[in-house]
């Protein structure tokens, strides 16, 4: 993943690029763009990981012959390969923050370690409490992982259409969140202060996650925390912190952006939205999705085009054209 450009697609992109995969639409730029994008997957110059939200909205599609389709140029473009859920990157970062800080030698980049197969798309799982003796269920479960890695997307998405795929209430919690939006207006005062707020509270939610990671750190003997780190103001410990944790930085942004809109009320697809940017501008350099969302993103005040290299665009022939440029 390391050298190659990474082409996020949100699920209008891969649908765009299915229809022109199956001659649906006459419009040239989608087919010029598959090509291309084609042509450079093959090159090993880019490849196009997704993230559990794209695989979240790929099941919702309702009609089996084209939800199949997407998910075969999702498994051509990708190259299998997926992002680790949200919640494991937040852990992940701030695991190896809290490495960084002890002074632990020979620490793997974060960046490094965020990608995972497509099968793995909602994290790692395999059997556990099978009956069987210790040496013959740790074989049961290096067999289960060798079967799931060779497994590819359509595979998966052939396995779940037997199932049927879950209500997530997103409309409800939009709610919730329109409802708190309201009652918490008094925080509006900065966007700056709303991205703080919704940072902290997002980072509230791995409390337990720090605590084991202190306290494995304190049985380790690392002692090499920064003596300067108390000294910290609270805007320079916060600048920090964010910065060694993008996922939860993104994800805060788009949601103190959605509070500093009082014009604005959320509904379900927005939190799918979110997700996506938060995948794409922490761990990729290029998303393509709709248009509204591109324009949100790359408001100024949101500052997320200074602290990452992630572009965004709704344009199918921008896009082209700024891969054209790589190829060149």
């Amino acid at each position: 993943m390391s050298n190659k450009l990474k082409v996020y697609l949100d699920v209008r992109f891969w649908i765009l690029l299915r229809g022109a995969m199956l001659k649906l639409s006459s419009n040239e730029v989608p087919a010029r763009l598959l090509a291309m994008l084609r042509q450079l997957v093959r090159s090993g110059a880019v490849i196009c990981p997704i993230s559990e939200t794209v695989f979240i909205e790929l099941m919702k599609q309702s009609d089996r012959r084209t939800r199949t389709a997407t998910a075969s140029l999702i498994d051509e473009l990708s190259g299998g390969v997926s992002l680790v859920p949200f919640a494991d990157r937040v852990r992940q970062e701030l695991c190896n923050h809290v490495y960084t800080c002890a002074g632990a030698p020979s620490l793997a980049p974060v960046d490094h370690l965020v990608w995972t197969k497509v099968t793995s798309v909602f994290g790692e799982f395999h059997p556990s409490s099978t009956g069987f003796g210790p040496d013959d269920e740790l074989a049961l479960q290096k067999a289960f992982y060798d079967h799931q890695w060779k497994m590819t997307l359509m595979d998966v998405v052939a396995m779940l259409d037997q199932k049927g795929w879950p209500d997530m209430q997103l409309e409800v919690t939009a709610r919730n969140l329109n409802r708190g939006k309201v009652a918490n207006s008094q925080d509006a005062r900065s966007i700056e202060r709303l991205i703080y707020i919704e940072f902290y509270g997002g980072l509230c939610l791995f409390r337990q996650d720090l605590a084991r990671l202190v306290a494995e750190v304190e049985a380790r003997g690392w002692s090499g925390w920064d003596a300067d780190a108390n000294s910290d103001s609270e805007a320079q410990a916060f600048s920090k912190l964010k910065g060694a944790l993008p996922t939860l930085h993104v994800h805060s942004c788009c949601h103190a952006g959605f509070r500093w809109d009082t014009n604005r009320k959320l509904n379900g697809n927005d939190l799918l939205d979110f997700h996506h940017a938060t995948a794409a501008i922490a761990y990729c350099d290029l998303l393509l999705t709709e248009k509204s969302l591109a324009h949100f993103v790359s408001q100024s005040h949101l500052g997320l085009g200074d602290s990452f290299g992630c572009r965004a665009t709704h344009d199918p022939k921008e896009a082209y054209d700024v891969l054209a440029r790589l190829r060149r």
